[in-house]
């Protein structure tokens, strides 16, 4: 629905009917714990867990260290926990390092029909607030969900891909949407009321940014993205509380965010369809390799084509992927640095080189990525693939991210191995909850000792009997 032919259409005077951010803001203020189903509420936590795993192993790269080196130096109350630093800093700036961090190892989780990372934003910014005011763990997860359910939607509605027709404008949906996202989490750990918490979307609408620029410059910017929408998003809240207003049609107005980012073509029914029955957050991908997932149905199809038919690497002769058009626009291509990665974000971004560590390693985690840029068996493999966009994938997306691939041998023999989705979706390739704990093990251990590790898995798994959340806060430190 295009803003001109929507039933929502507001001019921005004489509101005479509920804005969209009134109806979504009614929700967040809203929803009680109790009314979150169990399996969400289980959801939640696991989801929490994973990005404080991702942050833990970010903490240890060069671009969390400086804007970590930025925080200390502007310095600020002492009240929410840096993951794995001892000092505390104001809660704003706590949101900023802890989303930058946890989005800079590309292994947290993806709505893949919002195209944006819900958790190194919403989570962030509900840890550190929530922190700050001694909430509980069940208000925690509370805020979670909320604040996964307005970002999701937000980036649902871009008409006609959802979060892709951001990223085709130059938008990394991540921020955009994640600054709304962020504010409906930290309004519901303040207990926002329905007005309020609209004002705090309204706020965050006026912050939303974040530019896809840096998919062409292999630059650190897109890590930040998750970092600033979290500590906007808090901003925003706080601003509300003390009475600051905004325009309350900041979503469907005439120059609302709609119009700014995507021309007014938007679905305002996916903003409430089932809101507050059906939970987002619970249809959010995990993801078990580190890089953009735009690659992960093309591991997929190549770790399974080699395990299958048992293929040596030494006697592969070619490699084709097949995929939907959107995904192979940002992970294929020609460009030298997609197949001779010249950074850990240029890796990060390459289907060759991902899908070359898979048939090596039969695995892409951390280690892998960061370890092999330099690697000639890896760099060598990656040159015999090419990556092309089928019609056949463009079926059932956004909401399918399937491929293909074909491996043929020097012998002439020839095995193809296809994938309807990408493994980590959690209605039909769903990571297990033991999975998520080994995840959660191999990257809090560049940092943290077993024991340490154990007993955050702990913490997180009984959080809804937690009386306050500094007992997991305080375990995040070294």
């Amino acid at each position: 629905i295009s803003r001109s032919s929507s039933k929502q259409r507001i001019d921005g005077c004489n509101l005479t009917r509920k804005t969209l951010s009134q109806l979504l803001a009614a929700f967040v203020a809203d929803l009680r714990f109790e009314d979150i189903p169990d399996e969400v509420v289980h959801d939640a936590k696991f989801r929490i867990l994973d990005v404080i795993g991702c942050a833990l192993c970010g903490s240890v790269e060069a671009s969390s260290k400086k804007i970590l080196d930025l925080v200390t130096d502007l310095g600020g109350r002492p009240e929410s926990t840096i993951i794995f630093h001892r000092d505390k800093c104001s809660l704003t700036n706590a949101a900023l390092v802890n989303g930058t961090m946890a989005h800079a190892v590309e292994l947290d989780d993806d709505h893949r029909t919002a195209t944006a990372h819900p958790g190194v934003v919403a989570i962030p910014a509900a840890l550190a607030i929530g922190e700050k005011e001694n909430v509980t763990g069940r208000t925690l997860i509370a805020s979670t969900v909320v604040g996964y359910e307005i970002l999701c939607r937000i980036g649902m509605a871009a008409l006609p891909f959802g979060g892709f027709t951001l990223i085709d404008r130059g938008w990394h949906a991540t921020g955009p949407c994640g600054a709304f996202g962020a504010a409906a989490a930290a309004s519901k750990i303040l207990e926002l009321d329905q007005s309020k918490t609209a004002y705090a979307l309204g706020i965050a609408g006026s912050q939303a940014s974040g530019l896809y620029q840096f998919i062409a410059e292999s630059s650190w910017v897109k890590r930040f993205h998750a970092g600033w929408a979290s500590s906007a998003g808090i901003i925003a809240a706080l601003l509300s509380q003390r009475g600051y207003t905004s325009p309350l049609s900041i979503l469907e107005g005439k120059l609302g965010f709609y119009h700014a980012f995507v021309d007014d073509k938007f679905d305002a029914r996916k903003l409430t369809k089932n809101l507050g029955r059906t939970f987002e957050i619970a249809k959010t991908a995990h993801k078990p390799y580190a890089g953009c997932d735009a690659s992960h149905a093309l591991i997929d199809a190549a770790i399974g084509c080699v395990e299958e038919n048992n293929i040596a690497i030494e006697e592969i002769e070619s490699i084709e992927g097949r995929t939907n058009k959107h995904l192979a626009s940002i992970v294929a291509g020609k460009s030298p640095r997609k197949y001779t990665p010249q950074s850990v974000l240029d890796a990060q971004f390459s289907a060759y080189y991902v899908m070359s560590l898979g048939m090596i390693f039969h695995r892409v985690l951390w280690d892998e990525l960061s370890q092999n840029l330099s690697n000639p068996k890896v760099l060598e493999l990656a040159k015999k693939i090419k990556v092309v966009a089928d019609p056949k994938f463009d079926k059932g997306y956004p909401e399918l991210w399937g491929a293909a691939v074909t491996i043929r041998t020097k012998g002439g023999r020839k095995f193809t191995y296809a994938v309807k989705t990408a493994k980590g979706d959690p209605m039909r390739t769903p990571m297990t909850d033991e999975e998520l704990k080994v995840k959660f093990r191999t990257l809090a251990s560049k940092v943290l000792g077993t024991d340490q590790i154990e007993q955050i898995i702990k913490t997180v798994e009984d959080l809804d009997k937690l009386g306050q959340i500094d007992t997991l806060t305080n375990m995040l430190r070294p």
